[in-house]
């Protein structure tokens, strides 16, 4: 069974540090195939409209309430082809900002385990000699400090409307 890819940034992604990360790097990846063995991705309300027009929209259930996410793998195919290409006119944002990903308070999580990441300066650093955020990954935490709370907002909508009884199980 595929994985939920909310579930891996709880669980394994990291915060990263200029004491830890110091001479980390990252490089872009050119298509989303690392995110294949996923069924869902969260999205936030603002990039619905574009993401239900390459996808289904789903709200997942958690512990007492329910999030928005894509639905990536639905069984009877996969927004992600063999290929690693992205089969839909919108990738979403939390997949576009991989090996990165938000914290709920907007700061950045690190997936220690992706390919797109290495303990070397070979790529874009993510910290300069005096452990100060370069501008490649300033890019990234300001991505992330505008969807993290985001994916909150989110959430709390989905929340909201499962408590209400609008959102009922299938």
């Amino acid at each position: 069974m595929s994985r939920h890819l909310a579930d891996d940034i709880d669980q394994r992604y990291v915060t990263p540090t200029p004491d830890v990360h110091g001479m980390s790097s990252w490089s872009a990846h050119p298509h989303q195939g690392w995110a294949r063995e996923y069924r869902t991705a969260p999205i936030v309300m603002d990039e619905l409209y574009l993401a239900a027009g390459s996808m289904p929209i789903v709200f997942e259930p958690i512990q007492n309430g329910a999030r928005p996410v894509a639905l990536i793998d639905c069984g009877a195919g996969n927004m992600i082809l063999e290929s690693g290409h992205w089969a839909g006119a919108y990738v979403p944002g939390i997949l576009r900002a991989h090996p990165f990903a938000p914290d709920a308070d907007g700061g950045v999580r690190l997936d220690p385990d992706s390919a797109f990441f290495n303990d070397s300066p070979n790529g874009k650093r993510l910290f300069d000699p005096l452990g100060i955020p370069t501008p490649d990954f300033a890019k990234v935490q300001s991505f992330c400090a505008a969807l993290g709370p985001a994916l909150r907002r989110s959430q709390a909508l989905g929340t909201a409307l499962w408590q209400s009884g609008v959102l009922q199980p299938a």
